[in-house]
């Protein structure tokens, strides 16, 4: 029984080798692709990419479409609109999911460019989020936090250091 662990971890151990040398080799394709100027070393990754996403709406608009009970928390709800808006997403999502297919064939420029534009701004706009919370947050710190014994922490011009509250000030005459 103890070569059990043993060779389940063995195994894990095997299988992420197996995913490392997987993605190293597709990192090498890639970027020679990309070196070599091929257009399908940048269609391949944004036609997974797209791909997938266009598989979770389908699959999401399949789900509510043939979904047979509401949740009683759910009572106002209208179910006929619900699997109108179900088969709705799946007729969209699987024209779209044609469209792109067909552009990729034709090597378009914009049918990559689009996905990847709005996932960069995507991307973008919560770094931008990020930044804003921080940049308007007076502080990261609830004003009555409780410090460990022996932390000491600078907020806004005091020094707190456990229970103990000084202005920045008087932290420079103390020395």
């Amino acid at each position: 029984m103890s070569s059990e662990p043993n060779l389940a971890f063995r195994r894990s151990k095997r299988t992420g080798l197996k995913i490392c040398l997987g993605s190293a080799m597709l990192a090498a394709l890639f970027g020679y692709g990309v070196v070599a100027g091929s257009y399908w070393a940048l269609a391949v990754p944004v036609a997974v990419g797209v791909m997938a996403v266009l598989w979770l709406a389908f699959w999401v608009g399949w789900t509510i479409s043939t979904i047979d009970t509401i949740p009683p928390e759910a009572d106002p709800y209208d179910s006929r609109f619900a699997k109108w808006a179900g088969k709705a997403i799946c007729v969209v999502s699987v024209l779209l999911a044609l469209v792109f297919i067909a552009g990729v064939w034709e090597s378009s420029y914009w049918v990559l460019a689009i996905p990847v534009s709005v996932a960069v701004l995507g991307l973008l706009l919560m770094v931008f989020h990020i930044g804003w919370a921080i940049a308007t947050q007076r502080t990261t710190l609830p004003a009555h936090a409780e410090l460990e014994e022996g932390v000491s922490v600078e907020r806004a011009g005091e020094t707190q250091s456990a229970g103990e509250t000084q202005s920045a000030g008087e932290a420079e005459e103390a020395v």
